[in-house]
C-alpha cells in the first residue's frame, strides 16, 4: 500500500518559503494590452484624432513604466523647487532694501560703453539691484556720467535701470540691452558746421 507522505525534512516552514507567482498582476497586465488592442480594432474610426489618442496613450504607457523617466522628473521637480526656494528667498531680501552689486560694475561700464561706442566713456558709481513692481528684479546704477572723446560731459545721471540681455547672459557675456536714465542731464554741442 503506497502512502502519501512529504519528503524527508520537509516543514511548514520549508513550504511558505517557496516563491508564489502572482498571476493577478500578470493577467492584469495581459488584460490591459488585449483590452487597448480590442478598442483600437473595434474602433470604427480612422480619423487622425483617434490615432493621435492611441499615441499618446502608448507615450503615456511607457513613459510610467521606465524607471529613467521618473528619476529625471523627480530631478526636475527638486530643480525647480531649489531654483523657486533661491528665488523667494531673494526677493525677500530685496523686500528690506535694495542690494549692492559693485562687483558688477565694471562689466556693466564696459557693457554700456560697448553699446554707446563712439569713442565714449561710462563712469559708473555703484551697481545695486533692488525690486521694480510685483514680480521684477532691475539692475540699477548710480552715478552715472558719459564722456565724449574730449573728456567733456555729455549725459549724467543719478540713476539708471541697465535691461540685460538674457541670451548674452546665458552665452556667459553681459550686454545690455537698453539704459534708462533718471533725472538725465544732457549736454549738446553743436559745431560750426551744424554737427
Amino acid at each position: 500500500m503506497a502512502r502519501n507522505t512529504s519528503p524527508k525534512g520537509s516543514s511548514p516552514r520549508a513550504e511558505a518559503q517557496i516563491p508564489q507567482w502572482d498571476e493577478a498582476d500578470w493577467d492584469q497586465d495581459q488584460d490591459e494590452a488585449a483590452g487597448h488592442r480590442a478598442r483600437r480594432l473595434l474602433s470604427r474610426s480612422n480619423s487622425r484624432f483617434h490615432r493621435l489618442g492611441d499615441n499618446f496613450a502608448a507615450l503615456q504607457r511607457w513613459a510610467t513604466g521606465e524607471r529613467w523617466v521618473k528619476r529625471l522628473a523627480v530631478v526636475i521637480a527638486v530643480l525647480a523647487v531649489i531654483f523657486a526656494g533661491c528665488f523667494g528667498g531673494l526677493w525677500w531680501r530685496l523686500g528690506a532694501g535694495p542690494i549692492n552689486l559693485d562687483v558688477a560694475t565694471p562689466w556693466l561700464a564696459a557693457a554700456i560703453e560697448d553699446n554707446i561706442g563712439h569713442g565714449n566713456t561710462v563712469e559708473v558709481g555703484g551697481t545695486q539691484i533692488e525690486r521694480a513692481g510685483r514680480i521684477r528684479i532691475a539692475v540699477r546704477i548710480r552715478d552715472i556720467v558719459v564722456r565724449d572723446r574730449d573728456h567733456a560731459i555729455v549725459a549724467s545721471a543719478p540713476k539708471a535701470e541697465v535691461k540685460l540681455s538674457g541670451t548674452a547672459l546665458l552665452m556667459g557675456r553681459l550686454r545690455a540691452e537698453s539704459l534708462n536714465l533718471v533725472d538725465a542731464e544732457l549736454a549738446v554741442r553743436i559745431t560750426r558746421d551744424g554737427q
